[in-house]
């Protein structure tokens, strides 16, 4: 094993540690060890780090940490299991992005299945936003134009309401001005249809339904292979601008309210995105390049175009 190997294994399993101290989780036999890993795990998820933070926590710690009188495949099956399951939901393909043009494809489909998907869809591919949090917006959290300001934003983790983000910070205010102006669009038919100040803005749409459905919509598009998930579209916006050079790298981190720079090196190679687009046909292509109009106007016609 070469050495870099052995201090990601050492730094990961004090990180893992780190984690318990702070939740006072008490690491008394190698059964605990296990389930606070997997909770571990399932943290490190929400908080959008790297598959590999996982996985060197727990080969490092049956490495550095474990003693136990049987093989290390049979110990700590949850965290195991844990990490296969992120393997298996959060592909490392899906980290690459994809192009804008084949998630309005996907939001014209999900038309078919519940028309808010496809906003939900179009504001998170603007905003950088993990889908839960996109999710979980109440009327309250959008900033209307008012003023000299005439943009519409979202506020994540809003302290008026004593609410705050999955990473515990608040008042993350993303504004919705980028290039392309189909997203003030779509917060505005949201918004207005919204009666209550502190309404969902999407009611009764759970990340399950919203993977669920895009999962049925990759499938029929006969995509499946290129992980295509909620989970995707938070890279895609990063990548294309880097891509395109419409962002710097210091406004894409604090877009997508990364705290190091570091943690967005991997948009700055856009290659491999590229690189797996390139492997769509062309008849995708041909749909995807309109469907951008289609599902503006079935949302126009869905909220009322109020």
């Amino acid at each position: 094993m070469q050495d870099v190997t052995l201090m990601r294994y050492i730094e990961h399993v004090s990180w893992f540690k780190k984690f318990c101290l702070r939740r006072k989780l008490v690491l008394s036999d190698i059964h605990k060890v296990d389930k606070h890993m997997a909770t571990y795990f399932a943290d490190l998820v929400q908080h959008d780090a790297a598959y590999n933070t996982a996985s060197y926590t727990l080969f490092g710690y049956l490495m550095l940490e474990a003693d136990e009188p049987m093989a290390d495949k049979f110990l700590l099956p949850h965290s195991r299991a844990a990490l296969k399951g992120w393997a298996s939901r959060y592909p490392q393909s899906s980290r690459t992005g994809a192009d804008p043009d084949l998630w309005f494809l996907i939001a014209k489909h999900l038309c078919d299945i519940d028309t808010r998907l496809a906003a939900v869809l179009l504001i998170q591919l603007d905003t950088y936003a993990r889908p839960s949090e996109i999710l979980g917006l109440r009327k309250h959290d959008v900033v209307k134009p008012v003023g000299r300001n005439k943009l519409w934003g979202i506020i994540f983790g809003n302290s008026v309401h004593h609410e705050q983000t999955k990473t515990g910070t608040q008042d993350d205010t993303v504004f919705l001005d980028s290039l392309h102006d189909f997203a003030p669009a779509v917060a505005k038919l949201v918004y207005n249809s919204c009666r209550q100040h502190s309404g969902f803005l999407f009611p009764g749409c759970t990340l399950g339904h919203y993977e669920s459905s895009m999962r049925q919509v990759v499938k029929h598009l006969g995509l499946a292979k290129f992980a295509l998930t909620p989970h995707a579209v938070r890279h895609s916006g990063p990548s294309q601008d880097f891509l395109n050079k419409s962002r710097t790298a210091d406004e894409i981190q604090a877009r997508g309210r990364w705290k190091s720079l570091r943690s967005i090196q991997r948009y700055r190679k856009p290659g491999q995105m590229v690189a797996k687009m390139n492997r769509i046909p062309e008849h995708i292509w041909v749909e995807a390049r309109q469907s951008l109009k289609t599902v503006l106007r079935a949302l126009k016609q869905f909220y009322g175009g109020r």
